[in-house]
């Protein structure tokens, strides 16, 4: 009798053993183990998801979910493929990314349905319903600016001012989503970077693009700018590159003023004689080029800060610094803030390139709330001045377009050189007016590329594009 009462408590520990342990796993642990990507359930749900669409600020569709090649099963579809930089791309095998990954629960359906709908839904084995998403880009603009840069190496961006919005967004080469699954290996590998959205990710060296933070920093601290500075034509040598005025200037010794618009490097590299380099720290952050932008509806990425110039004590470390030939690499994107600041009377708007969503099974839209306010970079009156200065810019490329062009367009060019083999970079910031409170910015940056004139064609042809889609009559 004992031993029965000793095999009768070991089955019913064991029958408690199997149920505490299906608790566990079927309760507590049960959304842990859903969730895991080698799920055999999650993978077959997500099979059948009638994912969402996306579509540009007109309409136009830039991403659905249709059959697949062999009308079997369901495949996700990109008619225009050069939105990828944006858009991103959706596999079941390689995740998501772009705007594919940061709204992916609202595009898949975790959002909007109720409890008791989504148990209907799971009870009936129904596939689950995205919702949909529309963008600021303009296919017109998007399609313009990947156009112009055709199969040259680089990124663009462009802004409408004052609202903020990303019109365009074009990284070369990219990956064509719609084969991404089939190419992945060879596109992951490949020394061009395609996966790579060079606006939000590109990490390039500034060059004389710095040269418009340090003139906006040089007039908030009232340095003079218009005597002549001896020695300021001169070429100087950082880092074992001779750097030289882009344009001749009209004198031997041009101010501080007629260096910018020539691109003559030596007055800033030698900057700290008349700027503390505190107060120059505090220009680069106030343009927001030490830490990551911000970009409602995509993620956004920064390169590593450098040591503060104020605890520089190198001077050929700090002149190379101030020649934005040192550690300090920023994105198109960081660099949007230098124009849309000059252009949008000294305040930088918060950029969105999401509009408004769509819940699954409902029309009407819902707009996406801006978050954050205008951020204050230059007094209007700065914003002006260097506005003035720029569309006086005597670069022939610039004056080329300019004369042609029915609106108020100007912009700044830049070269950089970047990696131990001094690759040429070029930059162009352009802005184009359609009246006196509308505006478009635009930034370009060609990697390999010889001269600035290839960077400004890029940037002209997109601000036209933007004109012809949001400007109301050309102005004069």
């Amino acid at each position: 009798m004992k031993e029965l009462r000793v095999v009768g408590l070991a089955i019913l520990l064991g029958f408690f053993c199997v149920g505490l342990s299906a608790f566990y796993w079927g309760v507590i642990e049960a959304d842990r183990l859903y969730s895991r990507e080698d799920n055999p359930r999650l993978v077959e749900e997500r099979v059948v998801i009638l994912r969402g669409s996306i579509y540009d600020e007109g309409g136009v569709l830039l991403a659905s979910t249709g059959l697949d090649y062999d009308r079997i099963g369901l495949r996700r579809l990109y008619p225009h493929p050069e939105t990828a930089a944006a858009v991103g791309y959706y596999s079941l095998r390689y995740g998501a990314s772009g705007v594919e990954g940061v709204y992916d629960s609202l595009l898949r359906g975790a959002e909007g349905p109720t409890l008791l709908a989504e148990t209907v839904r799971q009870t009936l084995h129904q596939p689950a319903v995205g919702g949909d998403v529309r963008l600021t880009l303009n296919i017109d603009v998007q399609q313009a600016a990947a156009e112009a840069l055709g199969s040259l190496h680089g990124a663009v961006v462009m802004a409408t001012l004052p609202d903020g919005k990303i019109r365009a967004m074009v990284s070369m080469p990219y990956a064509d989503p719609n084969f991404l699954d089939e190419n992945h290996e060879v596109l992951a590998e490949s020394p061009d970077a395609p996966l790579l959205n060079r606006v939000t990710q590109g990490l390039y060296q500034p060059g004389s693009l710095l040269q418009s933070v340090l003139l906006a920093t040089a007039l908030s601290h009232q340095v003079e700018i218009k005597t002549p500075i001896p020695g300021a034509a001169d070429p100087i040598q950082i880092n074992g590159l001779t750097l030289a005025c882009s344009e001749t200037p009209p004198s031997s010794e041009p101010t501080l003023l007629e260096a910018y618009q020539y691109g003559c490097p030596a007055p800033f590299a030698d900057l700290t004689r008349s700027l503390t380099p505190a107060a120059i720290d505090e220009g680069l952050w106030r343009f927001g080029l030490l830490r990551p932008p911000v970009l409602a509806g995509l993620q956004t990425e920064s390169g590593d800060s450098p040591l503060p110039l104020a605890y520089q004590y190198d001077s050929e470390e700090l002149r190379a610094a101030l020649a934005g030939q040192s550690t300090l690499t920023v994105t198109p994107l960081q660099a949007l803030d230098i124009i849309a600041a000059i252009a949008n009377r000294g305040n930088v708007p918060p950029y969105r390139i999401v509009e408004a969503t769509r819940l699954p099974g409902e029309s009407e839209w819902q707009a996406i709330s801006v978050h954050g306010l205008s951020r204050a970079v230059l007094t209007a009156r700065n914003a002006r001045t260097l506005r003035d200065i720029l569309v006086q810019n005597p670069n022939p490329a610039i004056n080329a377009v300019r004369q042609q062009s029915p609106y108020v367009l100007f912009g700044q060019t830049a070269t950089a050189y970047s990696g131990p083999e001094a690759t040429p970079l070029q930059w162009f910031l352009g802005m184009v007016e359609f009246d006196q409170a509308q505006s478009a910015v635009v930034v370009v940056v060609l990697e390999n590329a010889a001269a600035p004139a290839e960077a400004v064609q890029v940037g002209v042809r997109a601000l036209l594009a933007a004109a012809e889609e949001y400007a109301a009559a050309p102005t004069t």
